[in-house]
């Protein structure tokens, strides 16, 4: 509901706030808010996240042409691949500098991976299987069990 307030130019209708020039309007906080959260923003985590974006995206159009176009159905191959292939670039990212390795606790961190690594191999399972729009939707699904299932461990 708009707010309304008195206007000095000698009529007494009242006018909404939020008008264009108005100085107080909740839409020039809102701006100024955006401002100063565009200028703090780390356009490298922002660069990092739109490879991640776009890598993903990538892996799951190039799993369905394998699995559609050249009838490559061995879903848990496909997921050891990928696994080989992120260990790699892992390492080499590492060896740049880029990305630190850390020593984590093994069996906390084991159970992690284990559901990760099933989680991964599931929604393979589900794009050979169903299309990308059904295979997008159950991924996002998933999320929840792989959740669940590693607090219950």
């Amino acid at each position: 509901m708009a707010s309304f307030r008195k206007v000095d130019d000698g009529s007494s209708s009242p006018k909404p706030s939020g008008f264009q020039g108005d100085e107080d309007s909740p839409s020039k906080g809102v701006l100024s808010k955006m401002k100063r959260n565009l200028a703090a923003a780390d356009w490298k985590v922002f660069s990092f996240m739109m490879v991640n974006f776009l890598s993903s995206a990538g892996i799951v159009i190039t799993n369905k042409i394998l699995m559609e176009k050249f009838h490559f159905n061995f879903a848990t191959t496909l997921t050891f691949i990928h696994f080989v292939c992120t260990f790699v670039l892992l390492l080499t990212v590492s060896a740049f500098g880029l990305y630190q390795m850390k020593e984590l606790p093994l069996v906390p961190t084991s159970k992690l991976a284990a559901t990760s690594m099933g989680f991964v191999l599931l929604t393979n399972l589900s794009l050979q299987y169903n299309s990308i729009g059904f295979y997008q939707i159950m991924k996002v699904r998933k999320h929840h069990y792989c959740r669940d299932r590693t607090w219950a461990l």
